[in-house]
């Protein structure tokens, strides 16, 4: 289901990866423990998308200057040895957010080691969890044509459903 890796895992770039406090548009340097902190993840079988707000529409507005901040950052990491598989973003990018609230965030506060620790439990809390169980089956159902057809079905049944008692419900 994940192409053979172990799970996807998405890192940030700026100030996760490399420290580029006031040198945007160029990148800064790489922080420390970042190029071990990587190449850890990638030993253990992680895959390891890097994504930046930097692809967002709007840092980036047109097509040209997100390739442009794509080939960017894959020539920055591999001129600095940062592993990773895929410069991944959405087509609207990565969000200038904030803050990220999720139930599989973790805060980076420049410990990789603590970062990696708390990565593995998540990984051993997963595999325990019947939630995520729920959620691979679906997925792997989904990507079985037949199995995907009865669930859509099913589920397109369940949606009118809950449509026609929602609007019941309002007319009453």
């Amino acid at each position: 289901m994940n192409d053979g890796y172990r799970e996807v895992l998405a890192i940030d770039f700026d100030n996760t990866i490399v420290n580029n406090v006031n040198s945007y548009p160029d990148i800064g340097y790489p922080i420390i423990g970042s190029k071990e902190f990587l190449k850890e993840l990638h030993k253990k079988g992680y895959k390891i998308l890097i994504f930046s707000s930097r692809l967002c529409k709007e840092m980036a507005p047109t097509d040209t200057v997100r390739n442009y901040m794509i080939k960017k950052i894959d020539k920055y990491m591999k001129q600095n040895d940062l592993y990773y598989d895929e410069i991944a973003m959405p087509e609207e990018g990565k969000p200038r957010i904030l803050a990220l609230v999720d139930d599989r965030a973790i805060h980076f506060d420049g410990n990789y080691a603590a970062i990696i620790n708390k990565i593995d439990q998540m990984y051993e809390t997963k595999l325990k969890t019947p939630r995520n169980l729920a959620i691979d089956e679906w997925l792997d159902a989904m990507s079985k044509p037949k199995k995907r057809e009865i669930l859509m079905k099913s589920l397109s049944r369940k949606m009118m459903l809950e449509e026609k008692n929602d609007r019941e419900r309002t007319s009453q």
